[in-house]
């Protein structure tokens, strides 16, 4: 089952969690539909994804494909493209 609810108010910025009951035993679980998440993903984040926009980020387009299967997509963490010098990335 997927729960919802629904908060009045501004809770932009705010973290969270949910208690849930497994059995007898309550824990905390983040937020598997969370947008956004804590340092470590160990809470939900509050935020609009469009204030964290760059400028002119509408105005970038993604690259045009005649095939779909041209594309080449890497998976990686920021920090271990990035830490070496060498990646050219200024600090």
């Amino acid at each position: 089952s997927t729960w919802k609810a629904e908060l009045t108010g501004n809770q932009k910025g705010l973290f969270y969690t949910y208690k849930v009951k497994i059995g007898d035993k309550w824990t905390e679980a983040v937020d598997p539909y969370a947008r956004a998440a804590s340092v470590n993903g160990d809470k939900g984040a509050v935020v609009d994804l469009e204030e964290t926009n760059p400028k002119k980020w509408k105005a970038n387009k993604k690259p045009k494909f005649k095939n779909p299967e041209d594309a080449i997509i890497y998976e990686l963490h920021v920090r271990d493209l990035s830490i070496q010098p060498e990646s050219g990335i200024k600090r």
